[in-house]
């Protein structure tokens, strides 16, 4: 009888082990799956971030030298910007080979796609001008336009008409294409 009491024990505790080398392996893996995962989204993060960058030095690169005037973010292209709740500054970069002075505003934003209102869309914008400018010689960024979408937004592409006025010279328009996808709660915060 005794014997069949010291079997059930050490079987119990055979049990007992094999559960908290389960427990202790599946943990493990557990960690290591949530560190790799955390990886590849950084990266992406860093990958659409190289991307901002390489859009920059594309911008830079629109000018020849002899090439003077405006040219905006968007112009071009389509500017593809990450929604994570925080706010973008972004506007034109200006060639000039002596001192003006400009006015930018937006004068229009028109959804090309997405699911949000105008009135939705328009309240994202705090600011669309700035006046009296004065660019000297060479390039100068001028940074007029600063954008908050939410952090859950679908995706939507704004079209921004932007009127830029040469003081003592005439106007030029200039039309930005934007498109805001989201990038998420979870990639925001674990990066």
């Amino acid at each position: 009888m005794k014997s069949k009491i010291l079997q059930d024990k050490s079987a119990a505790m055979e049990m007992s082990m094999g559960t908290i080398v389960t427990i202790v392996l599946l943990v493990s893996v557990l960690i290591l799956g949530l560190v790799f995962v955390r990886n590849i989204m950084c990266s992406g993060i860093a990958i659409s971030d190289d991307i901002t960058d390489s859009v920059s030095e594309e911008l830079h690169s629109l000018f020849g030298r002899q090439n003077y005037g405006v040219k905006c973010v968007g112009e071009n292209e389509i500017q593809q910007i990450g929604s994570d709740g925080d706010s973008m500054v972004m506007g034109c970069i200006v060639l000039s080979e002596e001192t003006k002075v400009y006015d930018f505003k937006v004068t229009e934003i028109k959804k090309l796609e997405g699911l949000p209102s105008d009135a939705e869309i328009e309240s994202w914008f705090s600011e669309k001008e700035v006046t009296g400018v004065s660019v000297s010689p060479g390039e100068s960024i001028v940074n007029f336009i600063t954008l908050t979408p939410p952090q859950k937004v679908d995706k939507t592409t704004l079209r921004l008409k932007v009127d830029i006025t040469l003081q003592g010279g005439g106007t030029e328009t200039k039309y930005m294409r934007i498109q805001i996808t989201p990038i998420g709660a979870l990639t925001s915060t674990v990066c």
